[in-house]
């Protein structure tokens, strides 16, 4: 007679500090290979169709807006089929360890109006120092204003592809792995030092962006924690990129 072998068990804490390390520089890894990729091919193709004299904004809607947009697609991807070897099972109880669950209304109508308020005190920091305006828009946002479906493309990017995908992977992943050693402070620090480390890249060494997102790290680890689930920190995320989108897309901030 056959043993019967009793079904797995999914253990909600098989996400530790190891997996979502992987996790998470993997998914970086994937963004910079993919970003190779895009651009050797675009590099070639440019060269192919003999347009090497390409001004700069060219060579942007042609290799840097479709890197810059697969590339965290596909990092997403990476992340969310590495999680699933170690939290199996139907969605969206396999998740609910990082976070997939349900929110209140309330708490996420405060996420929203904590990432506008945010955003709108950062803006007005930045209009009351042109100066920083000029550096920071010119150095940081070329696609945004060249016009057109590059920044459209960059807009739906930034408000409702990039929060979803941090989140996931710093406030779900990461946060979830860490917690599994250490206490929760000590893993909502890292997870936050490591999210404003990873956003130098975007906003500068400028005090007032970078200080901003410190602030939405920890309003967004907050709401994670409190509620337990990662739509108040999705809302709030969006919020504030949303917020300092809109001037930037409606030709506001030049």
């Amino acid at each position: 007679m056959n043993e019967v072998k009793p079904p797995r068990r999914v253990n909600p804490l098989g996400l530790g500090p190891g997996r979502a390390l992987v996790v998470f520089l993997g998914f970086y890894a994937i963004q910079l290979l993919v970003g190779v990729i895009v651009g050797v091919v675009g590099a070639a193709w440019i060269i192919a169709a003999g347009r090497e004299k390409t001004g700069i904004g060219g060579v942007q809607a042609g290799l840097l807006l479709p890197a810059t947009f697969i590339s965290p697609v596909a990092g997403a991807v990476f992340a969310f089929r590495m999680t699933r070897q170690v939290l199996p099972g139907p969605l969206p109880g396999a998740f609910q360890a990082i976070g997939w669950t349900v929110a209140s209304v309330r708490a996420v109508l405060i996420a929203i109006g904590g990432g506008l308020g945010l955003a709108t005190v950062q803006l007005l920091r930045i209009v009351s120092r042109h100066d920083v305006v000029t550096h920071t828009v010119t150095s940081l946002t070329n696609l945004q204003l060249a016009g057109g479906w590059q920044r459209l493309l960059w807009a739906i990017l930034t408000i409702l592809v990039t929060p979803p995908v941090e989140e996931f992977l710093f406030r779900g992943v990461l946060l979830a792995g860490l917690c599994r050693d250490w206490d929760v402070v000590k893993a909502g620090a890292t997870v936050t030092l490591l999210f404003t480390m990873v956003h130098v890249g975007a906003v500068g060494v400028e005090p007032v962006p970078l200080l901003a997102i410190g602030v939405l790290s920890v309003g967004a680890l907050i709401s994670r924690v409190t509620t337990g689930s990662l739509i108040p920190a999705i809302a709030l995320h969006s919020a504030y990129n949303l917020g300092v989108t809109a001037p930037v897309y409606w030709g506001l901030l030049k």
